[in-house]
């Protein structure tokens, strides 16, 4: 991951320009403006305070950082400018430490159904069906009706990369991914879509796993990151997505009968609206007399 640092140095001469300043971590060899570089610089009477773009680092601990004047400095105050003036080193060194940051889930975008069945399209390139937008962590209970249902494009920051096939998306040499859905239950990855030291994303194949979990990915390599597999959490809500009609005692008199309720999931109903405008209700093939919606919202409506 690239990273910036802020330092102060002070009993430093004035920077003029990034090439005024050589920085190095460690032992290594001073960077070049690919590795790390000053990428601001502020000065005042008797310090200098730059910001520099840090060296990745591929292991984790203290480095010493150098930082070292090697501009040149005004000739001083009433010295003949054209002499020749040997100067001391101007050399700053400071602990600095390595660390491997918190990997977290920045976006998690589901997909019911693809509106392509094409498996090498990455799902949100094609969108979801009918146009739908796609759904944060929340997926019904459904049964799939094809390979492209309930696809879930998960982004991970600071998550270790992996290698994977550019035609595919299939994982490639060491690399390992695992994803989980509460404590048993595990998502099918379908491809890697991108991966890099800065972010990784990936095409899973969502498991059915009510209700509310803690849902949690992992990626490895023996390449980039030996060791233990790092991961990430984020939650996921598995509900109910099939429309069902309930009713406590569904019973009543063939004649002079009181009205009584009946639950209806995921048939949400508008409440300015007379119901009879909006659903039909019939007992066999006689329809019901009088309807009134008791209250109503996504997951429920009693009438």
């Amino acid at each position: 991951t690239t990273s910036t640092a802020g330092t102060t140095v002070a009993n430093f001469p004035p920077v003029k320009s990034a090439q005024d300043v050589e920085v190095s971590f460690g032992n290594d060899a001073p960077c070049d403006v690919f590795a790390c570089c000053i990428i601001g610089v502020a000065n005042s009477v008797d310090w200098a305070e730059l910001t520099i773009k840090v060296l990745t680092s591929t292991t984790v601990g203290a480095k010493d950082i150098w930082i070292e004047f090697v501009g040149t400095e005004a000739v001083p105050q009433g010295e003949d400018p054209t002499g020749v003036y040997v100067r001391e080193e101007k050399v700053a060194v400071a602990a600095f430490s390595f660390y491997v940051p918190a990997s977290n889930v920045q976006s998690v975008l589901v997909c019911l159904v693809c509106s392509s069945d094409d498996k090498d399209l990455p799902c949100l390139a094609v969108g979801c069906e009918n146009g739908l937008a796609p759904l944060v962590p929340t997926v019904p209970v459904e049964k799939a009706s094809n390979k492209r249902d309930r696809i879930a494009t998960i982004c991970i920051k600071d998550m270790p990369r992996v290698d994977f096939k550019k035609k595919n998306g299939k994982l490639d040499g060491s690399s390992r991914v695992s994803i989980t859905f509460g404590p048993s239950a595990t998502g099918k990855l379908k491809k890697i879509l991108q991966s890099d030291d800065e972010v990784t994303v990936m095409e899973v194949e969502v498991t059915d796993w009510p209700p509310t979990v803690d849902a949690e990915v992992s990626t490895a390599s023996d390449k980039y990151s030996p060791g233990p597999m790092p991961s990430a959490e984020f939650k996921f809500t598995f509900y109910d997505g099939e429309t069902k009609l309930l009713c406590c005692d569904c019973a009543a008199p063939a004649v002079f009968a009181d009205a009584f309720p009946i639950t209806m999931t995921n048939f949400p109903l508008c409440t300015d609206l007379p119901a009879l405008d909006q659903v039909e209700v019939e007992f066999g093939k006689t329809n019901a007399q009088s309807v009134m919606v008791v209250w109503t919202n996504r997951s429920q409506t009693v009438l």
